[in-house]
This record gives C-alpha cells, sequence and structure tokens, in this order.
C-alpha cells in the first residue's frame, strides 16, 4: 500500500469574499505532486506501547478503499508525508499515517491546491464548494483554512461531524474548547486537534535575543514569566530601555536596536488572547453575541494602542507591509544579528526561520495586560487547517473513522514527538525554554471572536487596526459597528440553523 499526493487544476469558480483581515500570507512552496514513499514501513511498536490513552474504535477492515483528502498544498507536511527523510518530525508524520493506513486497510489519496496566499484561496474554498454543488463526490474529507469556516458552513457543503459514527469529540486528541465554542444550533460542522500539527505549530509566543539581553544586562526574562509579572506594562519598559540609535542618524529604522517587534500584521490578534478580552458573550441559549464593549475592553485597547504606538523601541508592522515577504525579512534578519530583543513569533518558526540562528534566543509567552490577571493565555492563528466531511460523501462512517484514528494515532505520536523531542529539546536553546513551552502551551485558549472573526462584522480587525492606527479611541469605534457587527453575526446563526 503506497501513499500518494494527487496533483488537481482548479475548479470552476464561484466568488468568495476575501477579506484583508486574515491571517496568513504564506507563500506556496510546495509541490503538487509528491511521488510514493518506497521506504520499509517504520516500526509502529513504540505507539502501541504509549502510555497516552487511546481510541475506542472497534477492529474495522475498509478492504483498501480510497481515502480522498485536499489539502492546502504548502501545509500539507504537517498532516501527510509520503516517505521518510530522516526528519525527526517528518518521520513521525509518516509512520503515524502508515500506521493507520494498516489498521484500518484504507488508502490516503491527498489533493493539494494553493490556498494560504490571499490570492489563492478563493479557489481552493471553491474546489470544495462546487465539488458538492456538482455532486462529483471528490473527496472524503477536506480542511479549511479556520478563517474561511463560516463561508464554507453557510454553502451547505458540510456535513455535521455529531452524526458520525466513530468521532469522540470528548477525547483529547480533539481540543473540546475549540468543539464547544464551534458547536451552532447543536451540530458541529468542523474540528481540529492532535489530527495535524497545524494547530499546535501556529500557536503564538515570543522570543527573545539572549545575546542583547546579556549586553545589555537586561533582567532575566525567564524570571519575570515564573514570578507571573510579565505584563504588557513591563514588556514596555524592557523595550524603551533596549532602544538604541546605533547609526546615528536621528530616525528610527531598522538599522537600529529594537526592543519589541511585532512581527506580523495578524500577531496582534495574539494579545487580544494574552489580555483576556473575549468579543463576545454567550446566552443561555448558547448564542453568541458581540459584546466587547466594556470598560476593561476600553482600557485594554488603549494600553496596546500605547503599547505599540508610544513606546520608544516598540514596533508593529502596519497592515499594508501584511504580506511583504520582504518587510517579514527584514524583522527576521534584526533579531538574528542582534539588534532586536524580542519579537512575535509562533511555534514553528522557532523549527523554520530560526533553527541555524548564531545567537541563542529564548522562548516566552505573550504578556498578560497585568499582575491581577492569574494566567498566560495564548492562541493559535487561525489559518491552521481544519477538518470536514462534505455532504456529497459517500461513506461518512469510514471518514469518521480513520478521522479518529488519524487524531488519536497523531495524539500519542506525532504530536508528542513535535512538541517533546523537536520543540522542547532538539531545537531549544536551554532547559528554560522547554519549561516555557510547557507554560505556552497550558495557556492555549480559543476566542469565538477571533475564530469566527469573518463574521464578527470586522470587530477582531478594528482591534488591529486601533493598533496600526494608533487609535486609542475603541468606545467611539466599538459604538460605531456594534449594531451591523451583532446582525452580521445573527444572521450567520440564521443561515447555520436553515441547513437540512
Amino acid at each position: 500500500m503506497k501513499p500518494r499526493i494527487l496533483s488537481s487544476c482548479l475548479l470552476a469558480s464561484l466568488l468568495l469574499g476575501a477579506l484583508a483581515s486574515c491571517g496568513g500570507e504564506a507563500e506556496t512552496t510546495a509541490n503538487d505532486t509528491v511521488p510514493a514513499g518506497n521506504d520499509t514501513p517504520a516500526e509502529t511498536e513504540a505507539a502501541e506501547e504509549s502510555p497516552y490513552e487511546k481510541d475506542a474504535l472497534p477492529e474495522l477492515d475498509f478492504g483498501g478503499t480510497a481515502f480522498r483528502v485536499l489539502y492546502r498544498d504548502d501545509l500539507v507536511d504537517s498532516f501527510f508525508r509520503a516517505e521518510q527523510d530522516g526528519d525527526v518530525v517528518d518521520d513521525a508524520v509518516y509512520s503515524a499515517n502508515l500506521a493507520v493506513e494498516e489498521r484500518l486497510n484504507v488508502d490516503y489519496q491527498l489533493t493539494t491546491l494553493a490556498g494560504s496566499a490571499s490570492a489563492d484561496r478563493d479557489n481552493y474554498n471553491n474546489a470544495i464548494i462546487n465539488s458538492v454543488l456538482s455532486g462529483d463526490d471528490a473527496y472524503d474529507m477536506v480542511t479549511i483554512m479556520t478563517y474561511y469556516t463560516p463561508t464554507i458552513i453557510c454553502s451547505g457543503a458540510l456535513l455535521d461531524l455529531m452524526s458520525t459514527k466513530y468521532l469522540d469529540f470528548t477525547k483529547p486528541w480533539w481540543v473540546q474548547d475549540l468543539t464547544n465554542l464551534a458547536t451552532l444550533n447543536g451540530k458541529l460542522y468542523f474540528a481540529s486537534g492532535d489530527i495535524s500539527l497545524e494547530l499546535m505549530q501556529r500557536t503564538y509566543c515570543m522570543l527573545f535575543n539572549k545575546k542583547v539581553a546579556t549586553d545589555l544586562d537586561t533582567e532575566n526574562l525567564y524570571d519575570i514569566v515564573k514570578s507571573g509579572k510579565w505584563t504588557i506594562d513591563t514588556a514596555a519598559r524592557i523595550a524603551k530601555d533596549t532602544y538604541a540609535d546605533l547609526n546615528s542618524n536621528g530616525s528610527i529604522d531598522p538599522e537600529d536596536r529594537y526592543g519589541l517587534v511585532i512581527s506580523d500584521y495578524n500577531h496582534a490578534a495574539g494579545f487580544i488572547c494574552s489580555t483576556d478580552l473575549e468579543l463576545t458573550s454567550r446566552d443561555k441559549d448558547g448564542i453568541q453575541h458581540i459584546d466587547c464593549g466594556s470598560q476593561r475592553a476600553v482600557d485594554i485597547v488603549q494600553r496596546m494602542v500605547g503599547f505599540a504606538n508610544d513606546t520608544p523601541g516598540v514596533f508593529y508592522q502596519t497592515q499594508n507591509d501584511a504580506g511583504s515577504t520582504e518587510k517579514h525579512q527584514i524583522y527576521y534578519n534584526m533579531f538574528r544579528e542582534n539588534r532586536l530583543l524580542l519579537i512575535t513569533a509562533e511555534f514553528d518558526q522557532v523549527r523554520t526561520i530560526y533553527r541555524d540562528m548564531d545567537s541563542e534566543f529564548g522562548v516566552i509567552p505573550y504578556p498578560k495586560f497585568d499582575e491581577s490577571q492569574a494566567e498566560y493565555h495564548t492562541l493559535a492563528r487561525n489559518t491552521y487547517s481544519s477538518f470536514a466531511i462534505p455532504t456529497t460523501c459517500k461513506d461518512p462512517d469510514m471518514v469518521s473513522a480513520v478521522m479518529e484514528a488519524q487524531a488519536s494515532q497523531n495524539y500519542r505520536t506525532t504530536s508528542q514527538t513535535y512538541f517533546e523531542t523537536a520543540l522542547k529539546v532538539k531545537y531549544s536553546r536551554d532547559d528554560m525554554t522547554s519549561q516555557m513551552f510547557d507554560i505556552i502551551k497550558a495557556g492555549s485558549k480559543f476566542n469565538f471572536g477571533v475564530t469566527f472573526s469573518l463574521v464578527m462584522g470586522g470587530v477582531q480587525t478594528k482591534f488591529n487596526r486601533s493598533m496600526a492606527d494608533n487609535n486609542p479611541n475603541w468606545a467611539s469605534t466599538y459604538a460605531a459597528i456594534e449594531q451591523s457587527a451583532e446582525e452580521t453575526l445573527q444572521k450567520f446563526y440564521s443561515d447555520a440553523a436553515a441547513l437540512d
């Protein structure tokens, strides 16, 4: 049995509204076609001895049937590997896929399309919708950039996962926090968790340059985090003390030394979670409503605007730079070249962008709003993939069994390899970094307003824009959009309720 990835041409176009506020400017780098692997099947005995919980699936044999999956081409390696390449994470993905194929007697067949870059998103989403509208039953499982799940849900293209036979969302390999907030009118149209590495890979964090910290005799950031004193005010004070006009031209530019860079326009969403700012509240019937006009929300936005715009040494990338690879590279290079103390990041950037960095660096969480906040919190950038079954699927029970088996297998093996071996050992520069990864992961949570930002009437976008535009007047900003945002959100609920 040889896993395969199939290339695919674009299907007929059906216009979808793409919003520039969505995160994820990733460029397509992967080939559409990956050759079948001819490696000797990986040893799976260790997986069977894993101390982690196993699923409750019965013995099943699907007779070698094809399991057809649609995935974004630049992210597919986080879910599926056609062959081994010697990398500890890649080989763990490969082995987990093979274990599920052999256990259930299925044959993974991956179709990949460009869908991460802004210009490609409509075509990718249309591939899902048009497949259902045409009734061609092209895919058994589809993956969706989470930001766009409301669009695909309201198209009627997705099956209620709660109606399937084998998915058990009480298990730890499914993120129950996400499952709870994504359940609409008692139905669940997408899920995520250990079924792919993406959710963990997209988790927000901060990195600090240890050489810069040592040269400037900066306070021990690990100790600050462990003491509970890593707050916006503390970050602002340290960033201010770090800034220096290194080229002596009297202007703030990338040749200077910065204290902190919010390196991506969309990384501002990480502060929504880290400051415990909720954008909605749920009523007694489980319906979410726009609700972020409180005094606390006003205080948080005012402080974040001041932090991003009035703190010497803090720089926030503007929306105009959000898709600029060149701009991103400037900030990455500043960090590598010891001209930047702190930079926002995502977990997997430790493994990809900074793995060969000469100077030592550490990992810490985003700062809390203030010391009264009990815990550090983070979330994942909502460009990660969510997993769904199209309504045209002829055997949803088979698909649900494969999804459950793969998520369970990854929970016991691939996720542990990625987090415990790769992030906490292979790519960590010291023992404290390992502890910081644990703190960050333990504080991971989901925010309805971020996950469903596409149908929030621009509320999350206004938070980002307030920081980018130096607009601290959240009370008036929110008042201007509150009614229309609530109407947009409730229409989404109505449209979802009208689905069969």
